[in-house]
């Protein structure tokens, strides 16, 4: 992370910094000196800094398959997907499964398989899933709007 100014600070929403302003204006003084809550400073020195693979994106830790992973939350997603790189990683056992999946702005392509019933364990939370195998650029693990659905699954970013 390195130094920086309070304003600039990745960690911006997590400390919750109150910059001191001057009087009268709309416009954090940058010279000013910086407040920080002691709870929510201490929270955060003491907390194992993991890096997110894309931040600003919905992610949860997750057990899939006996495996540790991140998985993306996309509501705009209309099924849960995994990226065909990493299927033998979790050791998911494929059907064969013929349809074809567009994203916007590609061309149709193929699904690679559909693995069912995939044993899935979130915070104390189990149960099972079915995921498409697709080539995925980007992401490892998807869920779409079919998990949470049958799971009555909200997302609570904090």
């Amino acid at each position: 992370d390195g130094p920086h100014r309070a304003r600039d600070c990745p960690r911006k929403e997590k400390l919750n910094a109150l910059v001191a302003a001057e009087a009268g204006s709309s416009e954090p003084d940058s010279e000013g000196p910086t407040r920080v809550n002691p709870i929510q400073l201490l929270s955060t020195i003491r907390e194992v800094a993991q890096a997110k693979p894309f931040p600003g994106l919905l992610y949860v830790k997750v057990v899939l398959n006996s495996v540790e992973i991140y998985a993306m939350i996309d509501s705009g997603a209309s099924h849960n997907f995994v990226n065909e790189r990493i299927v033998g990683k979790l050791g998911l056992k494929v059907d064969k499964y013929t349809s074809k999946i567009k994203a916007v702005n590609v061309v149709a392509r193929p699904v690679q398989g559909m693995a069912r019933d995939v044993p899935l364990q979130v915070g104390a939370w189990k149960g099972q899933l079915n995921l498409m195998i697709v080539p995925l650029d980007n992401f490892d693990v998807i869920f779409g709007i079919d998990f949470l659905v049958r799971n009555k699954a909200v997302p609570m970013p904090h």
